[in-house]
């Protein structure tokens, strides 16, 4: 069945939509100047893509998302497989931050269906992350509840995160859109039962959720 008519078909049964669940890393916060890694993975004789992949995807990276190690252990990684200087490692983390923006249309948006509806923030993110978004950003207080992987031991897409933030919410999974970048995030919720939705830009985002949840965003 297509995905939107499997929405379709979803939002015809007796539920009623009372939870909205936002991704962060690619969604919330997304990297809008590419320039700063690309400088980074050029003065390291990598492509972008690996350096990403070495940051984000590696077993390491993993294990630091539920919490097993820490972030430290990643960056530990990152500079023995690079070979970067000790007195290097904090401009290299800095620069490979740089190009990050948090999207203030979604955070809007969030927040204008806060007491309408649950808001929850739910990440795969280190156990440095709630700190980090605070210090950087500021409280997101648009979302009632924040859920981060490292301080739960679970992550996306296992079902296990997803129940969890049902079982907190309350709410069976037909109650709750999830929203994410990832296809296999998507899926998983999807398999689960949630109505989901992939990323593509907040444009999209804010008309298929609103049209889920009944809403004229004219």
């Amino acid at each position: 069945m297509p995905e939107r008519c499997e929405e379709r078909a979803l939002a015809e049964l007796n539920y009623t939509i009372r939870a909205v669940i936002f991704d962060l890393g690619g969604v919330l916060l997304r990297t809008i100047d590419a320039q700063p890694r690309l400088d980074l993975a050029r003065r390291y004789g990598i492509s972008r893509e690996d350096l990403e992949q070495l940051v984000f995807g590696s077993e390491i990276s993993r294990q630091a998302e539920t919490g097993t190690v820490g972030p430290e252990a990643v960056w530990r990684n990152v500079q023995d497989t690079l070979r970067i200087a000790d007195e290097d490692l904090n401009a290299f983390k800095d620069a490979f931050w740089a190009g990050d923006r948090l999207d203030e249309d979604i955070l809007a948006f969030v927040g204008s269906l806060r007491g309408n509806f649950r808001t929850v923030l739910l990440s795969n993110s280190w156990s440095d992350m709630r700190k980090t978004v605070a210090r950087r950003f500021g409280h997101l207080d648009a979302f009632e509840m924040q859920v981060f992987s490292a301080e739960v031991g679970k992550r996306k897409p296992g079902t296990e995160i997803f129940q969890y933030v049902l079982d907190l919410l309350g709410a069976d999974p037909e109650e709750a859109v999830f929203v994410d970048d990832f296809s296999e995030n998507v899926q998983a919720a999807r398999k689960l039962g949630m109505h989901s939705i992939q990323f593509k830009n907040a444009r999209q985002i804010r008309k298929e959720v609103s049209d889920l949840l009944g809403l004229d965003i004219a």
